[in-house]
């Protein structure tokens, strides 16, 4: 007996279809001084067509960077009156360039057609020189409705360094200097260098005990302070067994953020094909899952597949290291995770090697969305897997047909289990749930 009728939405984040139109991304003229921070918009014209996800790459010239928040975090925000319900996230590309993305769980819309988008903090350094400069905007691609993907043209825009005319002030004092000659009388002045006993004024120096103001320094340690308020928790993730696996999450982000985020810090018992979630529910609040930690999956030789989502940003050291009998890693992002940078909770992460060390990169196929083979096989750590394939879905859509006694469990697009071990989707009213870790619609 088959059970036909379910549709399978395969989820391939970002194809690049590698079309182009008359939307587009702007940054309008600017004009900074040295040892500035500005805020600017990033323009999206829209009015051909409506998206649900994005990126781009900034690239700054030198001199001129991102600024940092007081968290040490980039300072680069949505415009929420355009996308409220997205993830945004950015990352140092090297060589002065910052790659910026955002999606919604929940694929909603990006409002209206024109105006802000994304709004940045500049910085420019103390040394920089004054006269014109470009910025460019690169890589831009955004995803709308069923996948469909538009690459925007690269352009560029136009910032002016304003500088500092004070350099000419000092020439007007060495005028007076002259007048300094006649203060050589001023020498009898010299008895005045009893004055010199003013240097004792130098014990002022222990004013230098204001350099205990550099305890303050332990202030940093308020830093990780916030260490303790970490938490863990335990969850279901998609198992291709019969049985609950539960797998272990560290929270990173909670009070502080609208959009709170976890890592997967240890893979418990996960066995045979396993399928990270995009997010997960622990007590009635949502969690995105943006991280796997540092050996979370290291030496589990039960794991055979692995399906990695597009919330993914980091991957940590040794992750599936010793993985020895894993045949297949599926990827749903389209440009791929540098490994050998340092991700968001501090997570060392080897130069990509050692993520997958002792996995037989001869056997193992990688899977990575198509249009992305070249990147992955061009890209450190990745570029060992010998078999690096695209992703099958050209259209998108396929249909799936299950066999008699297959059972799985059902998630809605919150990451709440809704069904378990279920052989249809009779009974649930009609949307998009997740089977398997791929969206299917009712």
């Amino acid at each position: 007996m088959r059970i036909k009728g379910i549709i399978l939405m395969v989820c391939s984040f970002l194809l690049i279809a590698g079309k182009t139109n008359a939307d587009n991304l702007q940054i309008a003229d600017i004009s900074m001084s040295p040892a500035q921070e500005l805020q600017i918009a990033v323009n999206l014209q829209n009015t051909e067509r409506s998206y649900i996800a994005f990126q781009f790459d900034v690239t700054l010239p030198e001199g001129i960077t991102i600024a940092k928040t007081s968290t040490d975090k980039w300072n680069v925000s949505l415009n929420a009156e355009r996308a409220g319900d997205h993830t945004l996230g950015t990352s140092d590309m090297g060589d002065n360039t910052y790659r910026i993305l955002a999606y919604s769980l929940h694929n909603t819309s990006i409002t209206g057609t024109e105006g802000a988008l994304v709004y940045i903090t500049l910085k420019t350094s103390q040394t920089i020189s004054g006269g014109n400069y470009q910025g460019k905007l690169s890589y831009q691609v955004f995803t709308g409705a069923m996948s469909s993907q538009t690459k925007f043209t690269d352009g560029t825009f136009n910032i002016k360094i304003v500088a500092d005319s004070q350099s000419d002030t000092p020439d007007t004092p060495s005028t007076p200097d002259t007048p300094s000659t006649p203060d050589t009388p001023s020498t009898p002045d010299t008895p005045s260098t009893p004055d010199t006993p003013s240097t004792p004024s130098t014990p002022d120096t222990p004013s230098t005990p204001s350099t205990p103001d550099t305890p303050s320094t332990p202030d940093t340690p308020s830093i990780p302070m916030p260490e303790p308020k970490v938490t863990t928790f335990d969850e279901d993730v998609d198992d291709s067994s019969t049985k609950e696996v539960k797998v272990t999450f560290v929270v990173i982000e909670s009070s502080g953020s609208t959009t709170p985020t976890v890592s997967i810090s240890d893979d418990k018992d996960a066995s045979g094909s396993v399928s990270i979630p995009e997010a997960v529910t622990h007590n009635g609040v949502e969690y995105k899952v943006t991280e796997i930690s540092e050996g979370a999956f290291q030496n589990n030789t039960s794991l055979t597949e692995v399906k990695i989502p597009a919330s993914i940003t980091s991957i940590g050291a040794n992750a599936f290291a010793g993985c020895k009998n894993l045949q297949s890693i599926t990827i749903n992002i389209i440009v791929p995770i540098n490994l050998s940078v340092v991700g968001a909770r501090g997570y060392t992460r080897a130069g990509g090697s050692e993520v997958f060390e002792g996995v037989d990169k001869n056997t193992c196929i990688l899977y990575v969305p198509e249009g992305s083979v070249d990147a992955y096989k061009a890209a450190p750590g990745w570029k060992e897997f010998k078999n690096i394939l695209p992703i099958k879905s050209s259209t998108g859509i396929q249909t799936v047909v299950m066999n008699n006694g297959d059972t799985f469990d059902v998630y809605n697009l919150s990451g709440r289990k809704v069904k378990s071990k279920a052989t249809s989707l009779d009974g649930l009213p009609h949307g998009i749930y997740i089977i398997n870790g791929k969206k299917v619609m009712n």
